[in-house]
């Protein structure tokens, strides 16, 4: 295996000569909200709906506060509940009570569900 030498870098080297520094992505200014993608209340409702089927507390993230994650109980077998339903953008029904869905948020920058308040009935 032949070895590399490596040169000195001077003053007067080509720039070719010299390598890039890597590039540490933790310096970088833009913060996670400012790359995410619009999202409805409709569209928030759906995803927070379908990881709660899922008992996938870390998918509801992608739309929900911890707060609003952290107020309910992420069963994975929640989903074979045959009276489990989304009804309307604010509201996810079951036989004896259901989950009311509260939103922040505006029609520029999109919404995120920040409470999640069981109600039974």
């Amino acid at each position: 295996m032949a070895s590399c030498q490596q040169q000195p870098i001077t003053a007067s080297s080509p720039v070719s000569d010299i390598s890039p520094l890597p590039t540490d992505a933790s310096n970088t200014t833009s913060s996670p909200e400012s790359s995410a993608e619009f999202v409805s209340k409709q569209k928030a409702a759906q995803i927070f709906f379908e990881a709660y089927k899922a008992g996938d507390r870390n998918s509801a993230l992608q739309v929900a506060t911890e707060e609003a994650a952290n107020s309910l109980r992420w069963n994975p077998s929640a989903g074979t509940n045959p009276t489990l339903k989304l009804s309307g953008e604010d509201f996810i029904y079951y036989e004896g009570g259901g989950i009311k869905l509260s939103f922040e948020g505006d029609e520029q920058q999109g919404y995120k569900i920040v409470d999640a308040q069981a109600i039974a009935d």
